[in-house]
């Protein structure tokens, strides 16, 4: 009795005797002809060893954490930056987070997909997002809405920033962010448009179909990546990280009920430009009612910690 039959049940015979390597038993099944099948009480091997899909997905991902572990002092830098009153020194930063942002996102996102074989998936939505996608449809205009209202609420209801009497609203802390001169303008138009891309391709697209590859679950890929995308907004405070959340659930939803990975990174290219160079929020009214809001707040938390 050869290798190949003394490890697979074939319809005709009787189950043989026990197993050797596990290498040669999977080399045997690829081997057998149609219609042998594993024993009876045996998963089928291929259903228990990864694929090479699941093993290069795997491997790009490592590469993703490595990374970003290498780039986890957003926070530092930022402080830092907060502290800069000069512009060549401002744009040194700009300049440093553009080649950063490249770096850490843009590039393996292309990386990953051609790792995986899956370039397509720029131009077509991944069939594995599918399910989600005809789930998501049906109620997509509801949670839109709610999902914008919500990112309004965080604008409006917001920790006021700025000095003067009359203070700008921001989710989260990028008042230092915002351009002083034509110079920085420039560089805010570059870094805009870079996170957009960068961003969408690795949170939307490559990070959770690599996930999605390895653990079949689209839901939780993209649940995931979303809550990702929050914590890499660290360096904003907690009302940053809640609504760059947000903003990502919105943009995972525009990116299923689309199709296109595109559309995505088009309205998150126009959310970042307008937080950058248009004022925050311009509409009559709304700074003094936030600004009132957030002081009734403020004294009923001082009020309750007494």
């Amino acid at each position: 009795m050869d290798a190949c039959s003394a490890h697979v049940w074939v319809s005709f015979g009787e189950p043989c005797q026990p197993p050797v390597a596990l290498r040669s038993r999977r080399n045997c099944l690829r081997q057998a002809p149609y219609g042998i099948l594993a024993r009876p009480g045996e998963r089928d091997l291929d259903m228990v060893l990864p694929t090479s899909a699941d093993v290069n997905a795997g491997l790009a991902l490592v590469g993703f954490a490595a990374l970003h572990m290498r780039g986890r002092s957003t926070i530092a830098q930022y402080n830092d930056f907060k502290s800069l009153t000069h512009t060549i020194a401002r744009q040194r930063y700009f300049r440093s987070w553009l080649r950063k942002s490249l770096l850490l996102c843009g590039v393996p996102s292309l990386f990953g997909l051609l790792v995986v074989d899956r370039f397509d998936a720029l131009w077509t939505m991944p069939s594995e997002f599918s399910d989600v996608a005809a789930r998501s449809g049906s109620f997509f205009p509801a949670a839109f809405l709610i999902v914008s209202i919500a990112l309004v609420a965080l604008a409006i209801f917001g920790r006021p920033q700025g000095r003067g009497r009359r203070k700008a609203l921001y989710i989260g802390d990028i008042e230092a962010l915002l351009p002083r001169n034509d110079a920085e303008r420039c560089w805010a138009v570059l870094l805009s448009l870079n996170a957009a891309l960068s961003e969408e391709l690795f949170f939307r697209l490559a990070l959770p179909l690599l996930l999605v590859i390895i653990t079949g679950q689209a839901g939780f890929a993209l649940a995931l990546s979303c809550i990702l995308f929050g914590l890499g907004h660290a360096y904003q405070g907690r009302a940053g990280i809640l609504g760059a959340t947000v903003g990502a659930v919105l943009l995972t939803m525009v990116y299923l009920e689309s199709g296109s990975i595109w559309v995505a990174v088009s309205l998150h290219a126009a959310i970042n430009l307008k937080c950058m160079l248009l004022p925050p929020l311009p509409i009559a009214g709304v700074d003094r009612v936030a600004l009132i809001g957030w002081e009734l707040y403020s004294r009923l938390r001082r009020w309750i910690g007494r």
